[in-house]
């Protein structure tokens, strides 16, 4: 009986299609063009069609993340999959933040049923040299919150694609993933309050894991992010309501502004913090 080419060579054409962890609908043409004319593993009558369906039997599986008008479609020869590893494959240079970093490090299982995976911008320079008012802080904070449209739903999780400010990955620590340092997540938590229920929410979370932090290391990571707003006066509230002292946050109060922040934007009710020069609730 006549074997058929993909079938003589398949050991040959599978070893090479498991040198990629996971492959996007672009990523398989190509491994079926260099199969096919580099390797010369397949007839050249071959359709792609025909390639697709015999790796299928080979075990190539089809992962997808449901977006609100696309599905992002990822295909491995896996059985199983790390729904973090999954995500990862969508950005590249990307890794976990926020509270999801907390609940890989074993910190907390705060917002566990949300994946935020980050993707630095590219590194700009800022142009606008123009200075920031107390009324363009009024006026941003009584609006309500906006929050990014790339959210996507894997079986019982909820994924949230970021994009912050270029640091160069400053204080992301590789695990077993890329993720933000607890400090990093910290600073995140703040600037992105948005994602979480309010400030005392983040607060509470915060609390059981003080001695965890590191103020100094919190203070540069506010630094690298080079923030329009006056996060210095913001994180250091924070700070002393999770538990350390004014005297231990001496750097954070030489960077109070004179201008008056929110901890929180949109509320009804805001009391003040001198110390801080700071509107929370």
């Amino acid at each position: 009986m006549r074997i058929d080419k993909f079938t003589k060579n398949s050991a040959q054409i599978e070893a090479i299609a498991k040198r990629l962890h996971f492959y996007s609908s672009m990523e398989l043409r190509t491994l079926f063009k260099t199969i096919k004319e580099d390797k010369k593993l397949i007839p050249l009558s071959y359709s792609f069609d025909s390639f697709y369906k015999r790796l299928i039997e080979m075990g190539l599986k089809e992962f997808t993340i449901s977006m609100d008008s696309k599905y992002l479609t990822r295909y491995t020869f896996e059985k199983e999959i790390d729904v973090y590893e999954l995500v990862r494959s969508f950005k590249k240079n990307s890794f976990f933040s926020m509270s999801t970093s907390l609940n890989l490090q074993g910190y907390s299982n705060y917002r566990n049923n949300f994946i935020f995976v980050s993707s630095e911008l590219s590194e700009k320079i800022r142009y606008d040299d123009s200075e920031l008012t107390q009324e363009a802080i009024d006026k941003a904070f009584v609006k309500p919150y906006r929050r990014t449209h790339s959210v996507g739903k894997y079986e019982d999780k909820n994924i949230v694609f970021l994009n912050p400010k270029y640091t160069k990955n400053y204080a992301v620590i590789e695990k077993k993933h890329p993720l933000s340092s607890i400090n990093r997540a910290f600073v995140e938590m703040i600037i992105n309050v948005q994602y979480f229920r309010n400030s005392l929410e983040i607060i509470d979370t915060f609390i059981p894991l003080k001695k965890k932090l590191d103020i100094d290391e919190v203070f540069d990571i506010v630094e690298k992010f080079d923030l329009i707003y006056p996060y210095f006066q913001c994180v250091g509230y924070y700070l002393e309501h999770i538990g350390f002292t004014k005297d231990e946050l001496t750097d954070f109060k030489n960077e109070v502004s004179e201008l008056k922040f929110y901890t929180d934007k949109n509320q009804d009710v805001y009391k003040f913090d001198e110390y801080w020069n700071i509107y929370y609730i």
